[in-house]
C-alpha cells in the first residue's frame, strides 16, 4: 500500500515539476488555419486553411487549401516578380488517433507526415521517406499559456557536421512548413510559422516573429491573413483566377469574386 501511495505522490510530482498539462489536441480541426511567413526577407506569406470534406480511399479526409502574396507596407520593387495564388488546393489530411496522414493532389494513397504518439529518440520516416531521429522534447506556451509539447527531429543521413533539423508543435505542425514536416538545414530561405487559428481563437502566435515584422516596419492583420485582408479591391464583383489574375473572357471553372471562390459552370 504505502509503494502504490508513493508511486501516485511521484507521478504527481512529476506532473506539476512539467507545467500545466493539457488534452491532446489533433492538427485536423475544422476552420483551422496556420499563417507562414518567407524569413530571409519577411516580404511573403502563406496561409493554409482546411475547407470542406472529400472521401479517398473509404476514409473523410478534410480537404487543404493555401493562399500566398505579399505582406503589407513592402515595396513594390521587391515583389514584383512574384504572382500571388489563392485558394491552391495541395492536397487532402486525415487524422486518426495522434497520427495525421497527407493525401497529395491526384494520389489515393497515404504518406504519413506527422504522428504525436512517438517519443524521444523514436526513429521515423518524413513525408518523402527520409529517416529521422527525435532528438529533443520540451515544453512551451501558446497564447493562452497552455502547454504545447514541442519535438526537435534530426536528419539521420547527412555528410554535414550539422545535420538537418525539424520542430513539431504537437496539435499544430511544423514550424517550417505545414506540409513539409521534414528537417532542414538552419538559415536560407525557407518558411516559419508565425500563429496558427482556428475561427476566432488564437492558438498559438511566435512573438519573436511578430517583433521582426514590427521592427522593419511590415505589417500584418491582427488575424490570420484572408484574400480581402490585403486585397480590399476584391471586394468588387470582379472575378479573379487562382493566380489573382483579373479575368476579362470567362469560362467555365473556379474563379474568386468578393474574396471568396466561385464556381463559373
Amino acid at each position: 500500500m504505502k509503494r502504490i501511495v508513493f508511486i501516485i505522490l511521484s507521478v504527481l510530482t512529476t506532473i506539476a515539476s512539467h507545467g500545466q498539462v493539457t488534452e491532446y489536441r489533433p492538427v485536423v480541426e475544422e476552420e483551422k488555419e496556420w499563417l507562414y511567413i518567407e524569413v530571409s526577407h519577411l516580404f511573403f506569406y502563406r496561409r493554409y486553411y482546411l475547407e470542406g470534406d472529400t472521401i479517398i480511399s473509404n476514409y473523410t479526409c478534410k480537404k487543404l487549401y493555401y493562399d500566398e502574396g505579399w505582406c503589407e507596407n513592402v515595396n513594390p520593387n521587391y515583389v514584383s516578380w512574384h504572382t500571388p495564388h489563392y485558394g491552391v488546393y495541395c492536397g487532402s489530411i486525415l487524422q486518426e488517433r495522434k497520427e495525421t496522414y497527407l493525401y497529395q493532389p491526384g494520389e489515393n494513397y497515404r504518406r504519413k507526415l506527422y504522428d504525436f504518439g512517438i517519443q524521444l529518440d523514436s526513429v521515423l520516416t518524413d513525408v518523402t521517406g527520409q529517416p529521422m531521429r527525435v532528438t529533443g522534447e520540451e515544453q512551451v506556451k501558446d497564447s493562452a499559456s497552455h502547454v504545447i509539447r514541442k519535438l526537435t527531429l534530426e536528419g539521420i543521413i547527412s555528410s554535414e557536421a550539422r545535420p538537418p533539423i525539424a520542430s513539431w508543435l504537437e496539435g499544430i505542425g511544423c514550424t517550417y512548413d505545414l506540409l513539409n514536416s521534414g528537417p532542414i538545414y538552419p538559415g536560407g530561405n525557407h518558411w516559419c510559422l508565425y500563429r496558427c487559428d482556428k475561427h476566432d481563437e488564437c492558438i498559438y502566435i511566435d512573438t519573436s516573429v511578430e517583433e521582426a515584422l514590427s521592427q522593419n516596419g511590415i505589417g500584418l492583420p491582427s488575424k490570420v491573413l484572408s484574400i480581402r485582408d490585403n486585397h480590399p479591391e476584391l471586394d468588387n464583383p470582379t472575378l479573379i483566377d487562382l493566380m489573382g489574375r483579373k479575368v476579362n473572357t470567362v469560362k467555365s471553372g473556379i474563379y474568386i469574386r468578393g474574396g471568396k471562390k466561385v464556381a463559373i459552370k
